[in-house]
């Protein structure tokens, strides 16, 4: 199983002070958007784009597509919603002088989650079908999010089409792996749209 895994990606043996940093950097960056989203709670646009679940899936995908290795991915991940959740519930208490622990709760379960499908997300980088149907999954839970803008015209739900098309550059390094995606990603929506799980018009 190993060995079929490492001819998908294999894990960069790097330093560790690299590894380290990497972690710092997503701990970092999770408080400063949990603090972001915050502060930016009740605010038109920045407000709404932070509140929806795509610049979420967005962020973990990207930290997950650039670890060093799986279980790396599910590390950085993990401290990321971690700290995320920390700064926003810490700036939640102190403006509010309350914790919702249910929502906590949710979150965090969400946050392990995270850090299983951040394994699984990081293999989405390699070459093959298999890797564009790994990596077409968030793209299609952020398309699904962005949908609605078609027929609300909601101007936040457009940056999902933006998450989902540098997802797209991201997890893809040549246009055959890139057609291999968009093909994952049409013949899914188009089974959520049969299903009428999801309506474009």
């Amino acid at each position: 199983m190993k060995n079929v895994l490492s001819n998908i990606r294999k894990p960069n043996s790097s330093n560790r002070n690299k590894k380290y940093l990497c972690l710092l950097l997503c701990i970092v960056l999770g408080t400063l958007m949990g603090t972001a989203a915050k502060y930016f709670d009740n605010t038109p646009i920045i407000g709404e784009v932070g509140t929806n679940f795509g610049i979420w899936i967005f962020l973990a995908a990207l930290i997950a597509c650039y670890s060093l290795g799986p279980i790396l991915a599910g590390i950085n991940v993990f401290f990321f919603f971690l700290s995320m959740l920390f700064a926003y519930y810490t700036y939640t208490y102190f403006l509010y002088h309350f914790l919702p622990i249910s929502y906590i709760q949710i979150w965090f379960c969400l946050t392990v989650i995270g850090f299983f499908s951040a394994i699984i997300t990081w293999y989405g980088k390699g070459l093959g079908w298999f890797p564009a149907f790994i990596s077409s999954i968030p793209i299609l839970f952020i398309i699904t999010e962005g949908i609605p803008f078609i027929y609300t015209g909601i101007f936040a739900l457009l940056f999902d089409f933006i998450f989902a098309i540098v997802l797209y550059i991201c997890f893809t390094g040549s246009w055959t792996q890139a057609l291999r995606l968009f093909c994952c990603n049409l013949i899914e929506v188009l089974i959520l749209v049969f299903c009428k799980i999801i309506n474009i018009f």
